[in-house]
């Protein structure tokens, strides 16, 4: 059976680090948006970056497996 290194951070979970990547990217573009949809469409597409890797974070450190899964639940209802 294959063992797979124990995850100690949330940072370590590769869906972490993806979900931080779009955030990042997400925010670097939003600014390009035009000037009419800075203050509703690039607020809320930052918001919904950031709130991702966000919710996996809490998710990690919460404890029992329905706890975590509404967190990742909310996380991947965020990203859609």
């Amino acid at each position: 059976m294959e063992q797979f290194p124990r995850v100690k951070s949330f940072e370590d979970m590769k869906v972490w680090q993806e979900a931080h990547q779009l955030a990042m990217r997400v925010m670097e573009q939003t600014p390009n948006l035009p000037n009419e949809q800075q203050d509703a469409l690039a607020i809320r597409m930052d918001n919904a970056a950031v709130d991702v890797p966000r919710y996996i974070a809490e998710g990690f450190k919460r404890r029992g497996s329905r706890n975590k899964a509404h967190f990742y639940d909310v996380a991947r209802s965020t990203l859609e």
